[in-house]
């Protein structure tokens, strides 16, 4: 078992691998899989957007935490490093839930799907994300080899 923490990604090619992430509220998922090279990687993406010097370290340590950061690390290494074409990609966003608080001003759930959603589309890539929203934490699974996804939900408590 593969785990990808907060703010980190990783990126793999062993078949035998399956990678996981936990607790998924209002922090995304970004899986990648390519259906020729059979890579797979996965990203526990925190805040929407990297918007402050002083985050340049927190970034050195969490190059994962930021979709602005992130998302085009990982659809260029597809499509740069690994010579994948968009046509063999599968992407998939999951989590982002609604706190439901009525006094929840920042809606960082909501941002991160949208940041992601937009940053995906930049690069003409279709995304599967009837995974999202709602009020659920998550913990995903992904089997590298053929990019197959397990959502386990639970509801969140306030």
């Amino acid at each position: 078992m593969l785990n990808v923490g907060i703010g980190e990604y990783r990126v793999s090619n062993n078949q035998s691998e399956i990678m996981i992430t936990h607790a998924l509220g209002s922090c995304v998922a970004l899986i990648i899989h390519c259906n020729h090279t059979n890579h797979t990687a996965m990203a526990h993406i925190v805040l929407p957007e990297n918007s402050s010097i002083r985050n340049r370290a927190l970034y050195k340590m969490k190059p994962g935490y930021f979709a602005s950061d992130i998302v085009p690390v990982m659809v260029n290494y597809f499509l740069n490093e690994l010579g994948c074409k968009k046509s063999q990609l599968e992407v998939h966003l999951i989590g982002g839930a609604v706190s439901g608080l009525p006094t929840d001003q920042f809606l960082v759930g909501q941002k991160n799907k949208a940041m992601v959603r937009h940053l995906v589309s930049t690069y003409g890539l279709k995304i599967d994300d009837s995974e999202t929203g709602k009020r659920y934490s998550r913990t995903v699974t992904v089997k590298v080899s053929n990019g197959h996804i397990h959502v386990k939900r639970q509801n969140m408590i306030l």
